[in-house]
């Protein structure tokens, strides 16, 4: 069974913040602790962080060559050294690779030559969040 979890930038320390996004009293939030129905509409959480709401990513399901979990928004390295970042895109209906200067899909894609096989030889390098995306700037 596929595992959901998301990730977030923590607004009081810059941290990530590891569970499920929701938001309380108007600002997003990562609960990371349990979440339990009190009544019919009612729920209770015992621990949340406030989070930078365009830092929220999805985990993947995927972990990279060190077992390292991919998130949404992770840079990582590829087999070949080539630098690209994971996103989601909704034509290819699931995460995948953008590289610098074209728009080559990896995780796997049919332009890579791969038909779509994962490369399980990635490594999660940085996240766009830490590395500003100046490097994809042409």
């Amino acid at each position: 069974m596929r595992e959901y979890k998301f990730r977030g930038k923590r607004l009081d320390n810059g941290e990530w913040a590891y569970g499920y996004p929701c938001y309380i009293d108007n600002e997003p939030t990562i609960i990371t602790g349990y979440v339990k129905q009190v009544d019919g509409s009612l729920f209770h959480c015992n621990t949340f962080y406030f989070v930078i709401l365009e830092t929220i990513g999805q985990y993947t399901g995927l972990k990279d060559k060190n077992g390292k979990e991919i998130y949404e928004g992770d840079i990582v390295k590829d087999s070949n050294s080539r630098v690209a970042y994971v996103t989601f895109l909704q034509q290819e209906m699931g995460y995948v690779l953008v590289y610098r200067k074209n728009d080559t899909r990896l995780l796997g894609h049919r332009n890579t030559g791969n038909s779509y096989d994962i490369d399980f030889n990635i490594e999660v390098i940085g996240n766009i969040w830490y590395k500003r995306i100046s490097w994809l700037q042409p």
